[in-house]
């Protein structure tokens, strides 16, 4: 890629473009319904898992923004991007820019319906769009019960163009996990607001996931709490938990469209948490896709050094290499 742009280097904008990211969060649509506050959950059968995570980083130019997008499942069968192959460069720029560097077998310069990812484009959709479609590719191949790190669904709500985007991409997702057996863990979830539309006798306005799982955890005690009934698109079940560490309490999600898929899969997750009070497999499956991402963003800062860069690009650099620390 990098002697075809360099190739292409005097086409290139003489600006950085914006990189301004949509805050992390939720829709703001949909309802919550509790189907049980305090679960009574088998013992753990010893299930195998196999798990997901991919990673993105956005490295930046001078007239061109590169995301490079890693993935890794393991546990079943092993799909690593780039390693195994894929698209994992998405690039935004100036369209002749684009059109240039569109026949690399590696890149992706337009999303699915067909829009370059020109300047104007925006980057955390490119992201998105990328990481969901690298996901969507490694699920196909999966036999075992599935934990992927994230939402089984794209979260955000977008209108226009960004929401016929996303949509496309839920639908895929909705394809792919028809008949397999996928959980999704969500972690950050001081970004969600689900659990007081269930509990709005309890709060006088708008509360995230983590305040309402502290409540519940006074009331009730205990670590896992559900499962509760998330409508929006389609219906899926949910157990939350928050779990004491030695850093403070952990909260995350696991989240399925099989009420009996998830009732199996819970009281195992509680058996393999590690000791920042996450599932084993997420841990492991987060710490791989960086590592890849990171060796991927700075063999690409090998390649394109001599080019104006971004201070943020530098930042990066500098992130990568602890990212590989042992």
């Amino acid at each position: 890629m990098a002697s075809k742009l360099r190739e292409l280097r005097h086409l290139l904008p003489r600006e950085f473009f914006d990189l301004t990211f949509t805050e992390p969060g939720e829709p703001e649509i949909g309802e919550t319904e509790i189907v049980s506050l305090t679960p009574q959950l088998a013992p753990p059968k010893g299930l195998r898992f196999s798990y997901l995570d991919s990673s993105t980083r956005f490295f930046r130019l001078q007239g061109l923004d590169v995301a490079v997008i890693t993935l890794h499942m393991g546990g079943g069968r092993t799909v690593q991007v780039p390693i195994h192959g894929g698209k994992f460069i998405y690039l935004r720029s100036r369209l002749e820019v684009l059109k240039g560097l569109e026949p690399l077998p590696f890149v992706q310069v337009k999303d699915r319906l067909g829009k370059y990812y020109t300047q104007e484009y925006k980057a955390d959709n490119i992201g998105d769009e990328g990481r969901v479609t690298l996901e969507n590719s490694a699920l196909q191949q999966c036999r075992d019960v599935t934990l992927l790190d994230g939402p089984l669904l794209v979260a955000a709500v977008f209108g226009g163009h960004y929401g016929q985007v996303m949509d496309a991409l839920n639908q895929e997702r909705l394809t792919v996990i028809k008949g397999r057996e996928v959980v999704g863990v969500v972690k950050r979830l001081e970004y969600s607001h689900w659990l007081y539309r269930a509990l709005r006798d309890k709060f006088t306005g708008k509360v995230n996931d983590v305040t309402v799982l502290d409540l519940l955890h006074t009331q009730y005690g205990g670590e896992v709490f559900g499962p509760f009934l998330l409508r929006h698109r389609v219906d899926r079940y949910a157990y939350y938990f928050r779990v004491e560490t030695v850093k403070g309490p952990s909260y995350f999600r696991v989240e399925s469209l099989d009420r009996e898929l998830l009732e199996r899969v819970a009281p195992e997750l509680r058996r393999r948490l590690t000791a920042n009070g996450i599932p084993y497999e997420i841990e492991l499956a987060d710490r791989i896709s960086k590592r890849l991402s990171a060796s991927a963003y700075l063999i690409l800062f090998q390649h394109l050094r001599d080019m104006e860069l971004h201070y943020d690009t530098r930042l990066g650099v500098d992130q990568a290499l602890r990212d590989l620390e042992p």
